[in-house]
């Protein structure tokens, strides 16, 4: 029994047992992970913000060549000039005499 008992100890003990793990890999490839994922958030936003910033000015563009391709072909004549005083013709009609 104190056999099986020392074995049963011996084998737990070597299993139990893992190689030294090199913390400085694990802790550089988990960094370079981050890192990685970072730069393609950051890439993400750039290119959407760059792509907002495009269709803005495309539509912008459109619509100022459709305003000018669509302008109104119908021309109003400019009002005419209106005299400043009637004073060249008070004095000469009855309707503006003093009454």
């Amino acid at each position: 029994m104190k056999k099986g008992i020392i074995i049963c100890l011996l084998l737990f003990v070597f299993l139990a047992c893992e190689e030294p793990r090199d913390i400085d890999a694990e802790v550089a490839v988990e960094l370079e992970k981050k890192i990685n994922k970072y730069r393609s958030g950051e890439l993400e936003k750039c290119l959407s913000k760059a792509t907002n910033e495009a269709e803005i000015y495309v539509d912008s563009l459109i619509a100022l060549w459709v305003s000018e391709q669509l302008v109104d072909t119908m021309t109003i004549p400019d009002k005419p000039a209106r005299p400043i005083t009637p004073a060249h013709i008070l004095g000469t009609v009855d309707t503006f005499s003093n009454k």
